[in-house]
């Protein structure tokens, strides 16, 4: 199974990566943060790893069977409802909303 993930700070670096990782049936086929310097210093076992620094860029140009949020809480809402707007499967850090009104996007 192919997956991606968005947001690559401590938690998704210490947590999620090292346990998708050891799988034999799941592959990380693409990665997204905003920070071109997490991108840069990610796990060396993600090289090859299609990085992008805008989720939406990351949905419109992967083909995944589920994605991994670990974004800051004030982003979630906006990337799941991308997302499962492509009836991509999510699996989100905390809450999905933090607030009833969507603002400015977190990676403009």
């Amino acid at each position: 199974m192919n997956f991606a993930l968005i947001g690559l700070g401590p938690f998704c670096s210490n947590y999620h990566i090292p346990n998708l990782l050891k799988r034999s049936d799941v592959k990380v086929t693409a990665i997204c943060d905003i920070s071109q310097e997490r991108l840069d210093g990610r796990d060396e076992r993600l090289a090859s790893t299609t990085a992008y620094t805008n989720p939406r860029k990351l949905l419109d140009s992967t083909n995944i069977a589920g994605l991994i949020v670990s974004t800051p809480n004030a982003s979630h809402f906006e990337i799941c409802r991308d997302a499962l707007g492509q009836d991509i499967p999510v699996l989100v850090d905390k809450s999905i909303t933090v607030r009833s009104k969507a603002r400015r996007t977190w990676w403009t």
